[in-house]
């Protein structure tokens, strides 16, 4: 047996000491030296060190918005307290918290999970949430060198806690929207710089903004966008000639719109408007197919508002509904990323490539909604009307003929006759199917059932022609269909190959979709992935022999929100939550229960703040693992499981670290385990 197990220390609950909210405070050396900062908690003052402005020392702990405190150099320097790097990879140069520090980490009373340096006999802790300055104080890379993790502080230990304000569990600077409706503004840029390099500057910007769709109920506000450079004219020429500002404004509403059409008339932005540019980047976009100008279409884009030469990078992606998305790293602490924003990013002319997320302290989160030429939205309340819409070129119901990009609103419950198939090759390359909120209050999902039937024999006609059965919603070659606010349930859920869902060779996304429930009236396998990508967001999935199942190539991203309302399970004896096959899989916020948290033959699985729970005590395995298959978790949390894992030869488990196991030393191998399990 060849096989490695290191014993993570006890990380039981620890009650936190009293927090207070930071304080921005600000000294001036000189009368030409830019200014330092600092952050008080109380009568604690810990000097901020590479803080480039005011925005940055706030963000980094969301400090009081209350203006901040001048201080003599002096007093600012004669704290007693270890410096803070304003950003990760900024180096303290002396006087900050030491590499080698002792770091603990522990979960409190409250479930809250926190970090603490231990500093000349007194602890500095520091919440989860305040992910700034977990990532500023490199928590995450201290941790994966220390063996083993110290656990919680002693009674009546010498600590401050080093907190957030009320936006601490965002990412300082950070802006989201859940999309819904372009407006064009602008506004004179108080305080703007333009690039070093750029040969013009704008004292002039327009704004994009994005109201927030007002289905939503939860969620940010708007999020603007500012624009300094059109076509390789700065904003501000462009306001001195009526037919340039024409050409601009008519240029940014086809972009925003996809229509030729009227153009969104532009209005200014007030005060506040404009204090919600601040550590925004102001683009510089080329508009056309047609190269104007030094403005080529392809070009790489030196122009925004920082002092930066150049765009450090771009990486391609999906988010977390499966749309395509790109995240532009515009400066060493802060990214801008555009979701479904595909004329946008044509704008911005930006080369993106596949990559790995890095830590960042500004992260703004645009999700554009689709463009309304080329989108057709119905309202549907039978099975008729439902089977019509996706039939596509066979109806000649209105935009029906002529779109590719559908939306069906689902207004009431629908019940089908046979199962229901969505198909890529009937002209529509977008397909989103919703529910509309139903109830007095709003709160149920509109249900759509149906049968999930066996037929004889194979056909070609099945996605897995291993299993011979037809599911209750069938996607096949999709581009890609998203399923939101929905209920999918079975008229027959007890059969032995019931499914839900199959996706082959398909780009699916659930968001709060409900499948099954835990009393056992569930599908075999609610979700079936034969190949493609699949989605998972806010959603809950129970069944009885497994909560998800992929084959080989598939891709998955399954994900929670702060609410924490992502749930997979298999309620049957001996299931699995999610049963893979030489599957990429990718967890964050979820919870799994199952006699078999995860069963992959094959593949490769991360999970991140993931909750592993056993379908009955005392029995079954977190994870099952074969076929070379390798897992990383990070700050999961394990249930009372018979063992942790099942490890057959050549797989590999790490858990970096654990949020609060069972009991100490409750991570185990299973009896007859020959791969390495590693909880540092």
């Amino acid at each position: 047996m060849r096989w490695q197990l290191l014993l993570a220390w006890a990380l039981c609950g620890a009650g936190a000491a009293q927090a207070q909210a930071p304080q921005l405070e600000f000294a001036l050396p000189s009368q030409d030296a830019e200014p330092s900062y600092a952050l008080a908690y109380g009568k604690a003052r810990f000097k901020l060190i590479g803080c480039k402005n005011e925005a940055a020392a706030r963000s980094l702990a969301q400090a009081s918005p209350e203006e901040a405190k001048e201080l003599l150099a002096e007093v600012l320097e004669q704290s007693e307290h270890p410096k803070l790097p304003c950003a990760p990879g900024v180096t303290v140069p002396a006087g900050g918290f030491p590499m080698d520090a002792p770091l603990r980490f522990w979960r409190d009373d409250a479930g809250d999970v926190w970090w603490a340096l231990s500093v000349h006999d007194r602890l500095y802790a520091v919440p989860d949430n305040c992910r700034a300055l977990v990532a500023a104080l490199g928590m995450i890379e201290r941790a994966a060198a220390r063996d083993p993790l110290e656990a919680q502080p002693p009674e009546g230990a010498d600590r401050i806690n080093l907190t957030c304000g009320s936006a601490g569990g965002q990412l300082p600077g950070s802006l989201e929207s859940n999309g819904g409706r372009w407006t064009l503004h602008w506004t004179e840029s108080y305080g703007w710089t333009a690039p070093d390099n750029a040969s013009a500057t704008s004292d002039v910007l327009y704004v994009l903004r994005l109201a927030p769709d007002p289905l939503v109920s939860e969620g940010p506000g708007a999020v603007d966008i500012p624009v300094w450079r059109i076509n390789g004219t700065p904003v501000s020429e462009i306001f001195s000639s009526a037919e340039q500002r024409k050409q601009a404004e008519d240029g940014l509403s086809q972009m925003l719109t996809g229509e030729v059409g009227p153009k969104l008339d532009p209005t200014p932005l007030g005060g506040e408007g404009r204090e919600r540019l601040t550590g925004l980047p102001a683009l510089d976009l080329c508009l056309g197919s047609e190269p104007v100008g030094d403005c080529p279409a392809k070009r790489m884009h030196l122009g925004f508002g920082t002092r930066l030469p150049a765009p450090l990078s771009a990486r391609a992606g999906a988010s977390d509904f499966g749309e395509d998305q790109l995240t532009w790293r515009y400066d060493p602490q802060a990214e801008l990323v555009l979701s479904n924003c595909g004329p946008l990013v044509a704008a911005l002319g930006l080369d993106a490539d596949p990559g790995q997320a890095q830590a960042t302290v500004g992260r703004h989160v645009v999700d554009c909604p689709p463009v309304p030429a080329g989108h057709c939205t119905v309202e549907v309340a039978t099975e008729a009307e439902l089977r019509a819409a996706l039939l596509g070129p066979n109806t000649d119901s209105g935009c029906l003929q002529s779109h590719s990009r559908l939306q069906v609103v689902l207004t009431q419950d629908i019940t089908l006759g046979t199962p229901l198939r969505v198909s890529g090759g009937r002209r529509y390359e977008r397909v989103l199917l919703e529910g509309e909120p139903l109830g007095k209050d709003g709160a149920r999902t509109p249900v759509i059932r149906g049968p999930s039937r066996a037929i004889n024999g194979l056909s070609s006609d099945i996605p897995c022609p291993t299993r011979a059965y037809l599911p209750l919603l069938l996607v096949d070659a999709m581009p890609y269909l998203r399923l939101h606010r929905l209920t999918l349930e079975q008229t027959n859920p007890n059969t032995d190959f019931g499914v839900a869902l199959m996706a082959r060779e398909s780009r699916v996304s659930l968001g709060g979709v409900k499948i099954g429930n835990a009393k056992g009236d569930a599908p075999a396998y609610p979700v079936s992935v034969c190949s493609g990508e699949v989605y998972v967001y806010d959603s809950l999935i129970n069944g009885r022999r497994a909560g998800l199942r992929a084959q080989e190539g598939a891709q998955l991203q399954l994900t929670g929100s702060a609410q924490g309302k992502a749930s997979i399970a298999a309620h049957g004896a001996g299931g699995s939550a999610l049963n893979l096959s030489a599957t990429i899989a990718e967890l964050r916020q979820i919870e799994l229960r199952a006699a078999t948290a995860i069963a992959a033959r094959g593949g490769h699985i991360t999970a991140n703040k993931t909750t592993f729970e056993p379908e009955t005590e005392r029995q079954g395995r977190a994870l099952d693992l074969s076929d070379g298959a390798e897992a990383r978790l990070r700050l999961s949390a394990f249930g009372a499981f018979d063992c942790t894992a099942q490890l057959s030869q050549g797989t590999t488990a790490e858990i970096l670290i654990t949020r609060d196991p069972a009991e100490p030393g409750a991570l185990t191998l299973c009896d007859g385990s020959a791969g390495t399990l590693v909880v540092p």
